[in-house]
């Protein structure tokens, strides 16, 4: 019985581990080995010191997680620092992502009043571009939540990959 038992076990955990390969390179292949170009901008023009420094903490998780959200929806990516350093080609995208408002909230009275109060809010502006100089997606964004900062960069994210993956199928 206890043979039977852990057989039955590897059988269905490489069923599923099959499954899951299977299913991600349906996803890598959906995007015709697309490249996405990446360029950041902080928005940390006209902000005082304090500011500045809630945006760089800001910008140094949400970043990297929406590069990583990329990579695992099967896309190539790379970021660079200044538009210039991106050269148009097909399969080739750039993506620039201006964060335009970022409000912290309150902890205390996410926790003390509850009910929405001292939630945490970010809108960002962002264009994808291919081989043209017009965009291919224009768009403002925000995410709002009485959680914490991480979950609405998270979530942001993942539309931005949803937004930014449809443009790029479209074309």
């Amino acid at each position: 019985m206890k043979l039977t038992s852990l057989l039955i076990v590897g059988v269905a955990f490489a069923g599923m581990f099959s499954l899951t390969s299977v299913a991600m390179a349906r996803a890598r292949a959906g995007h015709g080995g697309a490249t996405i170009d990446v360029l950041f901008d902080r928005g940390l023009d006209g902000m005082t010191l304090n500011q500045q420094n809630q945006l760089n903490q800001l910008s140094d998780f949400l970043e990297p997680n929406l590069l990583t959200q990329f990579r695992r929806a099967g896309y190539t990516m790379k970021t660079i620092i200044s538009r210039e350093q991106f050269q148009a080609s097909p399969g080739r995208f750039l993506l620039i992502v201006k964060t335009v408002n970022y409000n912290p909230g309150s902890k205390a009275a996410r926790m003390v009043v509850g009910f929405g109060a001292g939630s945490t809010s970010l809108d960002v502006h962002f264009e994808v571009y291919g081989e043209d100089d017009q965009p291919l997606l224009s768009k403002d964004h925000g995410r709002r939540s009485t959680l914490d900062w991480q979950n609405v960069c998270r979530a942001l994210n993942k539309d931005i990959v949803r937004f930014t993956g449809d443009a790029v199928n479209a074309r």
